[in-house]
């Protein structure tokens, strides 16, 4: 009798600690995707700039867009505009307002480039914001040979998902499971597995 008492508490414990991880794991999702962004130049040479804004519509509630992750050869000459703070070499942060918030960071061309963003969008806000992302010639005064504009795009509208482009053979957007959240829903189904072979008929308890 008392086998089966303590088998039936690990068992409760073992099922609240599923919900509570896997509640955990949702949260962390609702918190918004993760983007990986890439960027090939290996059809330029010489230097440039990376150019990353990020802007939003009038009646829009301002977002922030945290960029991290980045990889590539970065120079350490950089201008900016706006609301943006930190740096490539650890974190980058824009927030939309009422101007125009742009980063133009000096890059090798060549060579590959990427980064991670993400966005943080308050509660019951109308996002309408655009995250770009461009490439410009050395003196800043044009966009790189081949490209008109940005190269890559976010776009957070009211009331519908994100929306992303990029340009064939130049860039790509990808979204990517964040590491912890992904640990949470393997712990829980791992646990789960066990609960399950717990009480698998047939199993004697001494």
């Amino acid at each position: 009798m008392f086998n089966a008492f303590n088998a039936a508490i690990h068992a409760f414990l073992a099922r609240a600690m599923v919900a509570l991880l896997l509640a955990t794991a949702a949260g962390a999702t609702l918190a918004g995707p993760v983007y990986r962004v890439s960027i090939d130049t290996g059809s330029w040479s010489g230097s440039g700039y990376l150019n990353l804004t990020l802007t939003g519509l009038d009646n829009a509630t301002p977002i922030t867009a945290t960029v991290s992750n980045f990889k590539g050869s970065f120079g350490s000459e950089r201008f900016t505009q706006g609301q943006v703070s930190g740096d490539v070499g650890s974190l980058l942060s824009l927030v939309q307002g009422p101007s125009f918030n742009e980063l133009l960071q000096r890059i090798d061309f060549g060579g590959i480039f990427s980064f991670d963003v993400r966005f943080g969008i308050p509660a019951g806000s109308l996002d309408g914001s655009n995250f770009g992302v461009a490439l410009v010639d050395a003196g800043r005064t044009a966009y790189a040979p081949g490209t008109s504009g940005d190269i890559a795009a976010i776009a957070l509208m009211p009331g519908a998902a994100d929306a992303s482009w990029a340009a064939q053979g130049i860039a790509s957007i990808t979204e990517v499971p964040e590491p912890g959240s992904a640990a949470i829903v393997a712990l829980g189904l791992l646990l789960a597995g066990c609960c399950r072979a717990r009480n698998r008929p047939g199993r004697v308890t001494v």
